[in-house]
């Protein structure tokens, strides 16, 4: 029963944390990620208010995601902005914060379901999972900052990339490690 659910939110994840394009197209879609952790999150919804929560939230976000599979990009005075101008800064923002919203209640779910089974160590790995993620997110946030710092900036973003691939990368190996582990549990 777990194990499917956990697999559905690894691959929601991977889809979500992962932005590779070609072009303007975004081949690994966040929308694809939302619905497998709506269908994820159906199954676990009943084991606690963060996993309810968390489904709820991925509704607004699949609708949000939408407009993230193409993305034009415009040029202003060699400053590129993307499609953040307008409207589609509003929804920016607002995926930004549903989406932080998301990880921090299935990542709360997590520890939350690991305690109440007794499997501490799956309980304090999703804490320090989401410690991680908070931080990066506020490290994304200050490269705003130290964009027009020659050779920092690049630094700074090759910093960010790494750090973003391995908590990723660590993120997957938890929920892996959720569907293994507390599959055993509630058999």
């Amino acid at each position: 029963m777990y194990k499917n659910a956990f697999s559905n939110l690894y691959w929601g994840f991977f889809f979500t944390m992962l932005d590779f394009r070609i072009g303007h197209f975004d081949i690994l879609p966040d929308i694809i990620g939302y619905v497998l952790f709506f269908i994820g999150l159906s199954t676990l919804a009943y084991t606690n208010d963060y996993f309810r929560k968390a489904k709820t939230l991925s509704i607004p976000m699949i609708i949000l995601s939408i407009p993230a599979i193409y993305e034009n990009q415009i040029s202003f005075n060699s400053v590129n902005f993307g499609t953040m101008l307008g409207f589609s800064l509003i929804i920016g923002i607002a995926s930004l914060i549903i989406g932080i919203l998301i990880v921090y209640d299935i990542l709360q779910g997590v520890r939350e379901l690991a305690t109440h089974n007794g499997v501490r160590e799956i309980a304090f790995e999703a804490e320090d999972r989401w410690v991680q993620f908070i931080w990066l997110q506020v490290a994304g946030v200050g490269t705003f900052l130290i964009i027009f710092i020659p050779f920092i900036n690049l630094i700074y973003a090759i910093a960010l990339l790494i750090a973003a691939i391995i908590l990723t990368v660590n993120i997957l190996k938890l929920m892996k490690k959720c569907g293994e582990q507390l599959e055993s549990i509630s058999l």
